[in-house]
């Protein structure tokens, strides 16, 4: 049943934030709000576009390689396809009941969608716009990743707490791994062949060595870890802590922390800029998007937005931030370059 509860607290204040995550979660558990509104100064990026997509486009994901930018509409249980070099939707694909995590694999141009409520992962062909496979995934998909070089992807069930490894040329399930509690989100780093896995109610990361698809390590992270990105150059792992409201910093090679960066109020989602080291960070609950330079670890900007921001992705050639707007189902973007 997809009711959003509250904890009522004390604090006018707190109580209009929890209430305000009404609209970006279903299911039966999730992020709450704590923490402070980032301290940064004011930064202003120029909107170059905005366009209608589908109801609640809840995650997005850049195919690099086609300059296609996907967009998983949880409310309209389909995908929308911009151009990301000018923001114009191309198509609308039909995929299962709550679209809720994208995964792209570039060399093989397939989209993987989690479909959280159907329970299903539909595979789009990227060159045909149309769903070429949809596959059984366990009670509750929530989050998804691929692997091209090892021929797999990684898919998150946040009811039953474990990953199903999946090879990608037959589509069939060939391992589960236990993980934590309520595993959300999934990244994958090919260049080091790690699997990192957020556990929403265990407030940890497990990692999963693609070699064995065995979890070798088990991380403590803040409240609640929801979102994640991977810097590859760096081998360093961001994790948003949505209670709690910052960014745990993870060493890739000794699977330690390293550093914990304050953000703003429920951190939600992540858009990392390679290029310029810039690294956003959604937060939904104060409607600002923070600006962190990665190589200091410090947040150089706070973008104030007009609603919730829920969903981010970068495309580097034409310097651009896409932000996706839950309550009014439109993705904008934005110029990067005037920072």
């Amino acid at each position: 049943m997809r009711v959003c509860r509250a904890l009522l607290l004390g604090s006018p204040f707190v109580l209009a934030v929890l209430l305000a995550a009404c609209s970006r979660t279903n299911g039966d558990e999730q992020p709450t709000a704590t923490g402070s509104a980032s301290p940064a100064a004011t930064t202003q990026l120029a909107l170059v576009k905005t366009v209608q997509v589908g109801a609640k486009p809840w995650t997005l994901a850049l195919n690099p390689a086609t300059n296609r930018l996907y967009v998983a509409n949880e409310a309209a249980a389909s995908v929308s396809v911009l151009d990301a070099s000018n923001g114009e939707v191309s198509a609308t694909i039909p995929v299962g009941d709550g679209p809720m995590a994208l995964a792209v694999d570039s060399d093989a141009n397939r989209i993987y969608v989690a479909n959280a409520w159907s329970a299903t992962v539909s595979i789009i062909d990227g060159e045909t716009n149309t769903v070429a496979a949809t596959i059984a995934a366990g009670e509750r998909p929530r989050g998804v990743g691929v692997n091209p070089p090892t021929g797999r992807f990684y898919v998150a069930d946040e009811k039953r707490d474990e990953v199903l490894v999946v090879d990608s040329a037959t589509n069939k399930v060939i391992k589960t791994v236990a993980v934590g509690d309520r595993a959300w989100a999934i990244a994958v780093n090919p260049d080091t062949n790690r699997i990192y896995v957020a556990n929403g109610s265990g407030n940890t990361v497990s990692v999963i060595d693609g070699d064995e698809d065995a979890v070798v390590a088990t991380i403590a992270t803040g409240g609640q870890p929801f979102a994640m990105a991977i810097d590859r150059a760096a081998n360093r792992i961001y994790v948003t802590n949505t209670e709690g409201g910052s960014l745990t910093v993870i060493d890739g090679k000794k699977n330690d922390v390293v550093a914990t960066i304050p953000t703003g109020l429920g951190p939600w989602a992540l858009g990392f800029d390679q290029d310029k080291n810039r690294l956003y960070v959604a937060n939904g609950f104060d409607n600002t998007i923070a600006i962190i330079d990665v190589a200091s670890g410090t947040v150089v900007g706070s973008f104030p937005q007009r609603e919730q921001p829920w969903a981010l992705a970068i495309y580097p050639p034409g310097d651009l931030l896409y932000v996706a707007y839950g309550t009014g189902n439109t993705v904008a973007a934005f110029n990067t370059t005037a920072q």
